[in-house]
């Protein structure tokens, strides 16, 4: 029987992809010349791309340490991310790593071209909060040998060890407070990008309501954007569209103190009026006026834990299996929810 024989690739298919010569392709390969990252950037790739003695790359081109590591958040500008982010520096910086930090803009795209740069920068592990629910791209680079930890934000089918909270409890446990104060009529500010941990949270409270046997009322489910004035935004488009909830919900802390904007602007009273609470338990939640309920996002522990287990994995290697952390997560009561008045 007349079998085709596979082609081998080889170093020349490589240095012709790249359009470089073998001896560039060597150099970057032995570390023997100095070459500029975007060559290297090209390079890199083309071995991605022909798969050229893949295993047996994955260990040469990680030999050596750089003690460097990336981190990507969605949104640097939201003060959660930037406090999380100097934790991690923090964390690393004390076991004399340093830190590469990189913002995603909720982008998965410019996700994917931040871990291709890292990878070129030859990182020991890289941190990242998903920009969305497809994470093949990081699935590949976990296979290909590179540590990294998938934070805060559960998706299924990863491949790399994770650190997250339980969005759908948080969200169902915070409802049912509500409700415990005898609200009924709850709005939600939903996030308008879709972000892992937006189903989650909806799924907790559509369980929370139909637990209390109350039905959902589509007219009270608003989408928000990310900033203070989307907040606002969003809680006066709620507002106009019909009987105002007695309580609302907001995705985090920045979409609720906008959304306590805009209810004061219309000579509503916090919480005598209306009750608010937020997500996260930014340290401004503290001193908005009233101060804001909250679930506290454990951005401590997270940090800590996510550097040990990227670390680990930096210095064990990639043996052994991936391991998924769920933080334990604290309601905040503050002035800004009461028991529910007489009805408007």
């Amino acid at each position: 029987m007349n079998m085709k024989k596979e082609k081998r690739v080889t170093i020349k298919d490589v240095a012709g992809r790249a359009s470089v010569s073998i001896a560039t392709v060597s150099h970057v390969i032995n570390e023997t010349r100095f070459v500029s990252d975007d060559l290297k950037g090209r390079i890199l790739a083309a071995i991605e791309e022909t798969d050229y003695q893949l295993d047996m790359m994955a260990g040469s081109l990680r030999k050596q340490s750089t003690r460097t590591v990336g981190l990507i958040v969605p949104d640097i500008s939201n003060p959660i991310y930037a406090e999380l982010s100097k934790l991690i520096e923090n964390n690393l910086f004390a076991d004399n790593f340093t830190l590469i930090l990189c913002n995603s803009e909720h982008d998965p795209f410019r996700e994917k071209k931040y871990l291709d740069m890292l990878r070129t920068k030859r990182v020991d592990g890289v941190i990242v909060i998903p920009a969305s629910a497809d994470i093949a791209h990081i699935n590949a680079l976990v296979a290909k040998g590179l540590p990294m930890v998938v934070l805060d934000r559960p998706v299924s089918g990863a491949r790399a060890d994770a650190v997250f909270i339980d969005h759908e409890r948080a969200v169902f446990d915070a409802t049912q407070y509500l409700v415990g104060l005898g609200h009924r009529r709850i709005g939600y500010l939903d996030k308008s990008h879709d972000v892992p941990h937006k189903a989650p949270r909806l799924d907790g409270f559509h369980a929370a309501l139909k637990v209390h046997g109350i039905d959902f009322d589509d007219t009270l489910h608003v989408e928000a954007g990310v900033t203070f004035e989307d907040g606002a935004s969003a809680m006066g488009r709620l507002l106009q569209r019909g009987p105002r909830p007695t309580a609302v919900i907001a995705f985090d802390d920045v979409v609720a103190m906008g959304a306590m904007r805009a209810c004061r602007d219309r000579g509503l009273d916090i919480p005598d009026d209306i009750s608010v609470v937020g997500f996260d338990d930014m340290p401004l939640c503290a001193y908005t006026v009233p101060r804001l309920t909250t679930v506290k996002y454990p951005r401590r522990k997270m940090a800590e834990t996510a550097c040990a287990l990227l670390l680990e994995r930096i210095r064990s290697g990639m043996d052994g299996n991936r391991q998924e952390i769920v933080l334990p997560l604290e309601f905040i009561v503050r002035e800004s929810t009461a028991f529910r008045g007489e009805a408007p």
